[in-house]
């Protein structure tokens, strides 16, 4: 009975915002909310998110199928978006256009960007955001609200229907249209023991490089403040419990290359390749012990060593790897 009368209040409140424009309740419920509003966005009507930008369902839309860009953090101005956040921007711009048309059959779209001010609902949305509004008709110059068919929750399932369109269009954006000013710096080292045998390590899930299931220690940097070498021993000290000694690093091979790492998209509840240009350094460390406190943590899941040999023609790690490590001679 209590599920029952739940579902009830829930069908009631997803009506009253479906018509909230059209009956004129809106001006109402934005300036009764006391809080950010943005800065509170509940799970179920998240499409994707991305850099801490969330593409979601406009809850109050002004016409059916309605999306916004929201960053995650209280900012009101665009100057304070970091270059990967304005890029999740302009990506989320072309996969809203797309699913726009592919849902609704809108081949038009506006995109409406919010800033903070004094006519900007300053209680509640002092809040930069993004509209992606489709365009049915040339009257929607003059703000004429629609009546809508479906309800916020909804809309919200109608295009998760379309979760695969949507990771499609977010790698073709990376793979097609993604700019970047400078590339990260990635950097692994080879780890070898006296039997010649090298330390690779079974990453999580969602830190897992598509083409190597099994992969060296190491990751992608963001800080400038430290040495490559330093911010490897960190990393590597934080996957497999193992402090490099930096003075005995050997600069293995330096290289551009695109990896492609596997997520899992929390709202689509799908899995998806997304590629990463950067600068790639591997390093060669030689001479550990075999039997040394190594242990995987963070995003390490197993440790594995494998003879090289082996590891330069193993079925499970990347040509450009494999050619790498044929430059360790025995």
């Amino acid at each position: 009975m209590m599920t029952s009368q739940k579902n009830k209040t829930q069908i009631d409140k997803q009506k009253k915002m479906q018509q909230a424009r059209t009956g004129g309740r809106y001006e109402q419920i934005w300036q009764s909310t006391g809080k950010c509003v943005f800065c509170d966005l509940k799970d179920k009507y998240i499409l994707h998110e991305e850099n801490g930008i969330a593409l979601t369902i406009n809850l109050y839309p002004y016409i059916d199928g309605q999306l916004m860009a929201i960053p995650r953090t209280h900012i009101s101005s665009p100057k304070q978006l970091s270059q990967n956040q304005w890029e999740t921007m302009r990506k989320f711009t072309f996969i809203a256009k797309k699913i726009i048309r592919k849902v609704h059959g809108h081949k038009s779209m506006w995109s409406i960007l919010r800033e903070g001010g004094v006519n900007a609902q300053m209680s509640v949305t002092d809040h930069l955001h993004v509209h992606f509004i489709p365009i049915d008709s040339p009257d929607f110059c003059k703000w004429t609200y629609r009546k809508l068919k479906n309800s916020p929750l909804q809309n919200a399932e109608l295009y998760k229907q379309q979760a695969q369109l949507i990771l499609k269009k977010d790698t073709k954006f990376e793979v097609k249209y993604h700019q970047q000013s400078s590339l990260p710096i990635a950097c692994d080292v080879v780890i070898m023991n006296d039997k010649k045998e090298i330390l690779f390590q079974k990453r999580s899930l969602n830190a897992r490089i598509v083409d190597n299931p099994i992969s060296l220690p190491g990751g992608h940097f963001d800080q400038t403040d430290k040495s490559l070498e330093d911010a490897l021993q960190r990393e590597v000290k934080e996957e497999i419990n193992y402090s490099l000694d930096i003075s005995k690093l050997e600069l293995l091979d330096s290289r551009i290359d695109t990896i492609y790492y596997k997520y899992i998209s929390k709202y689509l509840k799908k899995a998806y390749n997304e590629p990463h240009k950067m600068i790639w350094n591997t390093y060669l460390y030689k001479g550990v012990c075999k039997f040394n406190n190594f242990k995987a943590n963070d995003d390490c899941q197993e440790i594995i060593w494998v003879p090289l040999k082996k590891a330069q023609v193993h079925e499970n790690l990347s040509n450009k790897l494999k050619k790498t490590l044929k430059k360790i001679e025995l």
